[in-house]
């Protein structure tokens, strides 16, 4: 039987999504609001936490991008007539009527057909805006570009490839928030590109464990980004850990690919402890949430790959409410134990955890105080204990230490006064 907070949280979501559904009565804008709410449904929540022109702008970068994102993805095109549009796609922008009709599926086939209104909206957007969009547009159709025929081999070429695919639009948004005027220190806020591409690589690294199966299983041929540096300690194929026989390598595989999506995590927090808006702050603190709460579902989890549905509603949950209340000071088992506990052997760290977030103290210093991020070595003995920074095998603790601390602090920086 759900509990009351639980409730609570689904008429909120409700709520959200019936503002999200309310389209502007410009009918450009309405087509756009419309199409956002149908190919990112998540991204259309989020973005009703930001006020105009603000809004407007981020509704047509996502677009824009998504647009791009669509070029790449339609495997049904070939290389040789994807590549010219990758790379020239920054300037169709620019080109009143532009639309792709032999490109993408369902929505984003539509999206297509009828660019040319994402296109009126844009050239109507102010210059400091549409700079952005096109300053990123072209490097990421560059960034695509480079990497539509090259396999992600090493970490590095991970890193890379969702830099150019997601870093970039964590860039851009800090851009954009500065152009806005909304930060208080818009010059220092948009040189915070280091920090925005580690806010970026950590959402897209979610979303790559996340539709391991999906991926896999594209016609008429996958694309998978998991680096063979990786997957190739644990098995011979990629395409393997979605055999039953092979579960106990794949689970090994999966923890390696989410522990290392957790080094960004240091700077994700970085980031939003410096966001000063709060309105600004929700847009960018709900997402990281919510790949939080995807990564503790998936973690030693199986049914990555086989059949695996979206945790937003508990991720939703953490960010709305008034929950310092339940997580003040020293925090209980809450929503996030039982997802990373689940068949885990490490549980005894549990209260060890605890202990270690107290002395851990507040703010960003947690994670560099546990060797997790930086080079201070406060507490050394215990990132010894948990096997954290060494090149031995992956800890569990690490995982669960990151995640601890990562909802504490977000909690903190969303619910202590400003």
């Amino acid at each position: 039987m759900p509990q009351l907070n639980e409730v609570v949280s689904l008429v909120r979501m409700g709520l959200a999504a019936k503002q999200a559904a309310r389209l502007p009565s410009d009918p450009d804008l309405a087509f756009c609001y419309d199409m956002l709410n149908r190919v990112s449904r998540s991204f259309a929540l989020v973005i009703q936490q930001l006020p105009n022109p603000l809004r407007d702008a981020i509704c047509i970068f996502y677009l824009v991008l998504r647009g791009l994102d669509t070029v790449e993805d339609d495997m049904a095109i070939e290389v040789k007539d994807k590549l010219p549009d990758l790379l020239a796609f920054h300037e169709y922008i620019y080109d009143r009527g532009f639309h792709m009709d032999h490109c993408g599926y369902n929505h984003y086939k539509r999206l297509m057909v009828e660019f040319g209104t994402v296109v009126e909206v844009f050239l109507r957007l102010d210059k400091p805006f549409q700079d952005v969009i096109a300053d990123i547009t072209k490097r990421m159709g560059a960034g695509m570009a480079e990497f539509i025929e090259k396999e992600v081999k090493t970490v590095a070429d991970y890193d890379k490839y969702c830099h150019y695919v997601a870093g970039l639009v964590g860039i851009g948004l800090s851009d954009l928030f500065a152009s806005s005027g909304l930060e208080a220190e818009a010059d220092e806020f948009a040189n915070m590109h280091d920090l925005s591409n580690h806010m970026g690589l950590f959402l897209q690294k979610t979303n790559i464990i996340r539709d391991y199966l999906e991926d896999i299983l594209e016609e008429p041929a996958p694309r998978m980004f998991w680096p063979s540096a990786i997957w190739g300690k644990y098995g011979q194929q990629l395409s393997d850990f979605k055999e039953v026989s092979n579960r106990d390598s794949a689970i090994q595989c999966l923890n390696h690919m989410i522990t290392d999506a957790m080094r960004h995590l240091p700077f994700s927090i970085e980031y939003m402890s410096k966001v000063r808006d709060v309105q600004v702050f929700r847009f960018c603190a709900i997402p990281q949430i919510m790949a939080i709460a995807t990564l503790a579902m998936c973690y030693n989890n199986g049914k990555v790959f086989e059949d695996l549905r979206k945790a937003v509603s508990s991720s939703i949950q953490l960010c709305q409410g008034n929950l310092d209340q339940k997580y003040h000071g020293n925090t209980h088992e809450g929503a996030f134990a039982a997802p990373w506990r689940r068949d885990n052997p490490s549980t005894t760290v549990w209260p060890l955890l605890m202990d270690l977030c107290a002395l851990a103290g507040s703010g960003t210093y947690a994670f560099y105080a546990l060797n997790l991020g930086g080079s201070h070595t406060a507490q050394p003995e215990i990132g010894q204990m948990l096997g954290i920074g060494s090149s031995g095998p992956l800890q569990t603790a690490h995982v669960l230490l990151s995640v601890l601390l990562l909802v504490l602090l977000s909690l903190r920086l969303i619910f202590v006064a400003r």
